[in-house]
């Protein structure tokens, strides 16, 4: 089981990286740099991201805990769920560079089936724990990712808001699930009350992202709502968590303090995507902010989650009893890549300056050395303990 658990993460790490590339290379096109390099990717590169990356690397995170549950560790769901993810990713990618319709459809089924493996497994591992509620928020999540898939059958996201907010509540809601999951020492009736009303209303912004992919006549109605359910729901998932990060940093340890301080900044990145995002709804695309609110809620929240959770998931993954504290070099240059990219597409809405397009042209390259930086030193560390 440890060898498949590497070979999934391994699959993962080579999804990321062409994930990030992809984006590196469509935003210097964009911005008049173009090198021609994975052009047929371009419109490809938040599906690789989402089901090739961040979608193998959670279930392979589930993998390892059903090893040591009773009753599922002899369980063939785990590993066909994630076979099924990768065959499907690598479907849609031949089927959409060749526009191959079979071929694309065939993938959509796999990511289907691989999402709906997932769902059932979770349902499985909340029958196993008293904590239902975060296991609710993650089947949630996954909900999402497999009614994505089924859009993902006859067009790509690009430019379709309702179809990259499932990709992206994917990730969100899969992290709230997690928020919701480590609170669970601290919960009382107020604290539950909260993370039951914020779930509620995730399920309705899942449902008015959905409608707005089908029912186009009112989808900007549809969105404006589901951003602003959105907002409330982190709202109240984050005063919940101003008392644990306060815990956390009272602690005194580093790698407290280290996850609190990642933690307080995604949300902030958080909140500022969905203002992004509510704006740029509301007023009919006036403002060219897509790429900003996309940014600030997949770099900005989803990026700094997982250099929060990283250090205490991949030992925990690999069976490794290694304690890493991790620089803040890789936040570092993350955080500056993704502030050159949001605040530099917002002062080109005010001025046409080639200087800050060739700023944000290049950013993405701190993107990808952040994250490489950090699999330097975390996952090679824990691999080699």
């Amino acid at each position: 089981m440890m060898l498949r658990i590497r070979i999934f993460m391994l699959f993962s790490l080579v999804f990321m990286i062409l994930a990030l590339l992809t984006g590196i290379f469509r935003l210097m096109s964009v911005n008049s740099f173009s090198t021609g390099i994975f052009v047929q990717l371009y419109p490809l590169h938040s599906i690789i991201m989402v089901f090739g990356f961040l979608s193998i690397i959670v279930m392979t995170e589930r993998v390892s805990s059903v090893m040591e549950t009773p009753g599922l560790n002899n369980s063939k769901i785990p590993t066909l769920m994630v076979i099924f993810m990768i065959l499907g990713i690598i479907g849609e990618i031949i089927g959409y560079v060749y526009y191959n319709r079979l071929i694309i459809y065939f993938g959509s089924v796999l990511l289907f089936i691989g999402c709906i493996f997932f769902i059932i497994l979770l349902y499985l591992l909340s029958r196993k724990t008293n904590i239902k509620l975060s296991f609710w928020y993650m089947i949630l999540s996954v909900s999402a990712l497999s009614i994505a898939s089924l859009l993902s059958a006859f067009y790509l996201p690009a430019g379709r808001y309702g179809f990259i907010m499932l990709l992206i509540l994917f990730p969100i809601l899969f992290i709230i699930g997690e928020r919701v999951e480590l609170s669970r020492f601290f919960a009382s009736p107020l604290i539950i009350s909260r993370f039951n009303h914020a779930f509620v209303l995730s399920l309705i912004s899942v449902v008015l992202f959905s409608l707005s992919s089908f029912l186009l006549n009112i989808g900007q109605i549809m969105l404006t709502l589901g951003f602003i359910m959105l907002l409330i729901t982190v709202l109240l998932v984050l005063s919940v968590e101003s008392s644990n990060i306060k815990r956390l940093i009272s602690a005194g340890l580093p790698l407290q303090k280290y996850v609190s301080f990642h933690v307080r900044l995604a949300y902030i990145w958080m909140i500022l995507g969905i203002i992004l995002a509510i704006i740029y709804v509301s007023a009919l695309n006036y403002f060219v902010l897509y790429d900003s609110f996309i940014h600030s809620l997949t770099v900005g929240f989803i990026g700094t989650m997982l250099l929060a959770h990283a250090p205490i998931i991949f030992p925990t993954v690999l069976k490794k009893k290694t304690l890493i504290v991790p620089s803040f070099s890789p936040l570092t240059l993350l955080t500056l890549g993704n502030v050159i990219r949001v605040g530099g597409d917002i002062i080109l809405i005010i001025t046409n300056s080639n200087l800050v397009r060739f700023i944000v042209g290049f950013s993405g390259w701190l993107i990808l050395i952040s994250f490489l930086l950090f699999a330097k030193e975390i996952l090679f560390k824990v691999l080699l303990s």
